[in-house]
């Protein structure tokens, strides 16, 4: 996970925080601490609002700006005013999803096990170098690594399969009785939503041959998505406007009369400007593919995103990597960043045409 990751999970776990005060004590039951912060601003915001919310007072803007007036200063959290409000100003306008909490606090123990881990190394460095005998380091090593491997709340980190089949039950039948929401993403054709499970923060790979129809089932995924849950992102890294253009009127009709294709023309051009479906043909390097995803999240506040395809994409290499390790690093950016969005995102790959010629 990026730094840049996590660091946006802290903002997410704070904003729910601050516009869903009883998110503190959900947080605090599934064991955050201090320490999950990496730094002394969100460290500082993070213990206000639970003192706060012991108090029964909040959280919210006003009195976390108030609260931390004595923070502020040489030597303290918050150099001066501007730099709070700044905080508080990131923390209010970043789009957290509720959904997604564990999601968020996953990958803040993530990087409090990577801080603790590298301090660790370095103190078993500098004890080396002091000559402390090796029985003793790797002792404290070996109680230390337990510590930063231990997850919040104490959890083990397994469940056994049964009871995740009772959980999971137990939740759909819950959603089918109205109890709880239903929080899968649904696209509206009944063969695919019966086998595809599209939650928040969700990562799913379509693959096929070249010319199967890829981009059109991925188009027609994200328009129902679109008439169903809101605003969605579709990036094309290998068709322009023009190509994607023919893939949307595919529901109409253009070899029809004229009188007839014109009538049916303005009725599909009104159905599709309803939907809030947005087309980004621009993209075309990895980075430039997720700058656009983030942009579009925190602007219109979509609630999915499809790539098509992976391959098309001019993906950073370094000295000693491959395309195929290219590829592989690009599928867990974009892992990460549905995690992050907590947004399902949809990447397109192709398949070599050779597939057919395996014997398996």
């Amino acid at each position: 996970m990026s730094r840049f990751a996590a660091e946006a999970s802290e903002r997410a776990v704070l904003s729910l925080a601050l516009h869903s005060p009883d998110a503190v004590d959900e947080l605090l039951s599934m064991g955050i601490v201090p320490e999950h912060f990496s730094g002394p601003q969100t460290r500082t915001l993070w213990l206000g609002m639970v003192e706060d919310r012991s108090r029964g007072i909040g959280p919210d803007e006003a009195t976390v700006l108030e609260r931390h007036e004595h923070n502020v200063g040489p030597g303290r959290p918050f150099q001066d005013f501007s730099t709070l409000d700044t905080w508080v100003t990131l923390v209010r306008d970043m789009r957290a999803n509720r959904a997604n909490i564990r999601g968020y606090l996953d990958a803040l123990t993530e990087m409090r096990t990577r801080r603790l881990l590298y301090q660790l190394g370095r103190r078993l460095v500098g004890e080396f170098e002091e000559g402390r005998a090796t029985g003793e380091m790797a002792e404290d090593a070996q109680s230390a690594l337990l510590e930063a491997l231990e997850r919040p709340g104490g959890r083990e980190g397994s469940i056994s399969a049964g009871r995740l089949m009772e959980e999971t039950l137990e939740r759909i039948l819950a959603q089918r009785r109205g109890e709880i929401p239903d929080t899968r993403i649904k696209t509206g054709l009944r063969s695919i939503d019966r086998h595809l499970y599209l939650e928040s923060g969700h990562f799913c790979v379509m693959a096929g041959r070249p010319s199967m129809g890829k981009t059109q089932l991925a188009l027609t995924i994200m328009r129902g998505i679109a008439a169903r849950h809101g605003p969605v992102l579709f990036v094309s890294a290998e068709m322009g406007r023009r190509s994607i253009g023919w893939r949307l009127v595919k529901t109409v009709d253009v070899t029809a009369p004229v009188d007839m294709l014109a009538r049916d023309a303005c009725a599909a051009v009104d159905e599709m400007t309803r939907l809030p479906m947005h087309i980004e043909t621009e993209a075309r390097t990895l980075h430039e593919v997720i700058s656009s995803i983030r942009l579009h999240s925190q602007r219109h506040g979509v609630v999915a995103v499809a790539v098509d395809y992976l391959q098309r994409l001019r993906l950073p290499q370094g000295k000693t990597d491959n395309r195929e390790q290219a590829v592989s690093n690009a599928s867990r950016e974009f892992a990460n960043l549905a995690h992050e969005l907590g947004i399902p995102v949809l990447l397109l790959s192709q398949l070599n045409r050779q597939c057919e010629q395996r014997p398996d």
